[in-house]
């Protein structure tokens, strides 16, 4: 069965654990890396690239969801002049809207 989980719910815990946990020290050591922390555990993986950090947490969390940031961005991915997230209404680590599935 496939469990309903509010993305805005997940991204706002994740950016709370950024906030008040990580940003210090990865953005001193880890700038311009990605980060994906899985919000139910408190868990964040880096990586160079978001794939890589996607994989990370996938791996040690499959079928949760996390959020990735960009370590001292505003955005995770830029295009252009323009963050994607002002592109689409489903961003990378950015506002999130819409309903996401985790599965068991």
């Amino acid at each position: 069965m496939v469990d309903l989980v509010d993305s805005e719910d997940l991204a706002r815990r994740a950016e709370l654990i950024y906030a008040g946990k990580l940003r210090t020290d990865l953005e001193r050591d880890h700038r311009h890396e990605f980060v994906a922390i899985e919000p139910d555990s408190g868990d964040f993986y880096l990586g160079k690239t978001l794939t890589e950090a996607m994989g990370k947490s996938r791996e040690a969390h499959p079928g949760c969801l996390a959020l990735i940031l960009r370590v001292g961005h505003v955005a995770t991915i830029h295009m252009g002049l323009m963050a994607i997230s002002q592109l689409f209404p489903i961003s990378f680590g950015g506002r999130q809207h819409g309903r996401a599935c985790r599965f068991p």
